[in-house]
């Protein structure tokens, strides 16, 4: 999940693509060299501007970054995605605006909220919200077949869910980890994907094609499993119970 660029050229986005690699290499000088560049270029653009703060933060310049998001904020104007919001109010504490000067942070409180996402971000939340009902479905018939037969699998079910609450963005944000080695961990682990398939769109951003991918696979593949299981042992559960 990151946040969603908005570039008004072809070339500035080019640029910011190359730049987002370079920081995602840790190469935070040339990332930063050929993002002023295109700025120079083209100084209003969004795709410059966003990955610019992006790099600031990697570089722990949170003056610097808090100065990009508020240019940030301001280039949006009255109705900018609220997962943009939520970024600047991590930059601005960080910043230390929490204590030299509430209004960053008052304004990122009013202005972000459930409306910001509009009708196509909540009807996809919607959307991602039936098919993690749907899995919830598989995942009980499957668990309940399997746990009648071994008793043990609760308690084990119990411990990798508190391990998968640490290591899944529940309460920290995977900004930028796409491009790092956190990344591969965030592919591999589906309670990521099934989170942000409801939480992104209500954020504002894009969910990313892996994302679908690795849910419709994990979707397909639980209700296959569940049928053979169903079959298979559903006779045996009386014996087992």
């Amino acid at each position: 999940m990151r946040v969603p660029w908005r570039s008004q050229s072809q070339q500035a986005k080019t640029q910011a693509e190359l730049a987002r690699t370079y920081r995602a290499a840790g190469d935070l000088d040339g990332a930063t060299r050929i993002l002023l560049e295109g700025i120079r270029e083209h100084p209003s653009d969004l795709a410059l501007m966003t990955e610019l703060a992006e790099v600031a933060i990697a570089k722990k310049d949170w003056p610097a970054a808090a100065l990009g998001w508020t240019q940030i904020l301001d280039a949006y104007g009255a109705r900018p995605p609220a997962g943009v919001f939520i970024r600047a109010a991590f930059v601005f504490r960080n910043a230390g605006y929490y204590l030299t000067d509430q209004k960053p942070l008052e304004t990122v409180s009013d202005q972000a909220s459930f409306s910001q996402t509009g009708s196509a971000g909540r009807l996809a939340s919607i959307i991602g919200l039936v098919i993690l009902m749907a899995n919830g479905f598989w995942l009980t018939m499957a668990f309940g077949i399997v746990g009648a037969r071994y008793r043990d699998l609760s308690q084990i079910t119990a411990a990798i869910m508190r391990i998968a609450f640490l290591a899944t963005p529940v309460i920290w944000f995977a900004h930028g980890a796409r491009g790092g080695s956190l990344g591969v961990f965030l592919i591999l682990n589906p309670f990521y994907h099934f989170l942000d398939i409801v939480r992104a769109p209500l954020l504002g951003y894009p969910i990313e094609a892996t994302t679908w991918i690795a849910v419709l696979l994990i979707t397909a593949g639980g209700f296959g499993l569940t049928i053979y299981l169903y079959k298979r042992y559903s006779s045996l559960v009386p014996l087992w119970v």
